[in-house]
């Protein structure tokens, strides 16, 4: 096992490192399952196989792995996280339920922009890596706007002013949700909490219909996701000056049932092991503490 990890991480051959990755994932869970005794080493292995096959588009090896932490050891820190994880997961296919106040004091929720695909950035301007890929990430976004997506911003931010400031200094034109509720800030925002969001910045792509497609796009994978959407929801790509608006097709839909993501399960600590429970997206963090560029379960 300690073989297939080492070279998860070290193969630079794309193909040969997700194979890889899945025997590190498969390994890891079946230690998991056959040792019940070597839970205070299988599980953080198990994780951190999940975790490093998520991040690479592994999601169903990443899913395995989740699953079988939660199955076999629901009441741990882990095993909390990794539930959230998988109704995060669990969102392709349905309605994301977020909403919350903007930077303008308006109330906004996803459900509002129906008929257009929507682009939901989680950031901080606390976290280091959200300044340090601002400049690759804004040509992905102005280009994803000029197609006709709609672009939401939720900042993680303990400090609202210093959103407002950011926001003006860099012109990110596009509508900001930040909670007013010092509770509700930083890592204790209900999106990040409810759904297992880790690290910022997070994209989540949702289409016209209101159905969420992604919630593991990355910066290198953005563009490439972005064009997707856009194909898929009827948008002609980046439009010109003079060019008709593109009215994507399915401005109205049979809203499916979502995922049981609206009333969030006793299992609700936070990775310190501190988190208090609380309803689902319909408000946002804080911990006093700046929001680092991600957090992990015991760690």
């Amino acid at each position: 096992m300690n073989l297939a990890y080492h070279q998860a991480l070290q193969e630079r051959v794309a193909n040969k490192a997700a194979i890889w990755r899945a025997e590190f994932a498969q390994l890891a869970t079946h230690y998991l399952q056959t040792f019940p005794r070597e839970e205070p080493r299988s599980v953080p292995l198990a994780y951190t196989a999940g975790r490093l096959c998520e991040q690479h588009g592994q999601l169903s090896e990443a899913r395995a792995c989740y699953l079988q932490i939660v199955r076999l050891t629901p009441d741990s820190l882990h095993g909390s996280e990794a539930e959230r994880i998988l109704r995060r997961l669990d969102l392709v296919g349905n309605p994301p339920p977020v909403a919350g106040p903007t930077l303008d004091g308006e109330m906004l929720q996803l459900d509002d922009l129906l008929g257009k695909p929507v682009l939901l950035v989680i950031w901080s301007t606390e976290a280091e890596s959200c300044v340090k890929e601002l400049p690759g990430l804004l040509p992905a976004i102005r280009q994803a706007q000029q197609a006709g997506v709609q672009v939401v911003g939720m900042a993680l931010d303990t400090d609202r002013k210093a959103v407002q400031a950011f926001v003006a200094k860099h012109k990110l034109d596009w509508t900001q949700l930040h909670f007013t509720d010092s509770e509700q800030r930083g890592w204790k925002n209900p999106v990040t909490t409810h759904f297992g969001v880790l690290e910022v910045p997070a994209f989540w792509l949702i289409d016209a219909n209101g159905n969420t497609v992604s919630t593991t796009a990355t910066l290198a994978s953005l563009k490439q996701e972005l064009r997707a959407l856009t194909d898929t929801n009827g948008l002609a790509g980046t439009k010109s000056e003079g060019d008709e608006e593109v009215v994507p097709a399915g401005a109205t839909r049979e809203r499916t049932t979502p995922a049981p993501a609206a009333a969030r399960p006793a299992a609700g600590k936070s990775p310190s092991g501190k988190g208090a429970e609380q309803d689902v997206p319909r408000t946002a963090p804080a911990t006093g503490k700046k929001p680092a560029n991600s957090r992990s379960a015991g760690r």
